[in-house]
């Protein structure tokens, strides 16, 4: 039964942008015939007594409160600045007129 077809790997390379050589057709067309049946496989698969879970370990937060500290002075930032434009940093511009 062909579940792949060389036109299913020609057509899906060609969205891809990738080549695939005429030497090497067949054997991508079988490596994928594989791959979807094995995928078909896992759909037969009875997990009607799995419990659904989006983890596999139990998490917690390592997240650090955000706390508020004192910052270094807008001056001193832009000291080593080559260029300044109304107390930021002046860069080339990059897109329109």
């Amino acid at each position: 039964m062909e579940i792949i077809t060389r036109e299913d790997i020609e057509y899906v390379a060609n969205l891809a942008r990738l080549e695939v050589g005429e030497d090497e057709m067949e054997e991508v067309v079988d490596k994928m015939e594989h791959i979807v049946e094995l995928a078909h496989k896992l759909s037969e698969v009875d997990t009607s007594d799995v419990k659904p879970t989006d983890l596999s370990i139990n998490l917690y937060n390592v997240f650090r409160e955000d706390t508020v500290k004192p910052s270094f002075e807008q001056e001193e930032m832009l000291a080593n600045a080559p260029t300044k434009t109304d107390g930021c940093y002046a860069v080339p511009q990059t897109f329109g007129d």
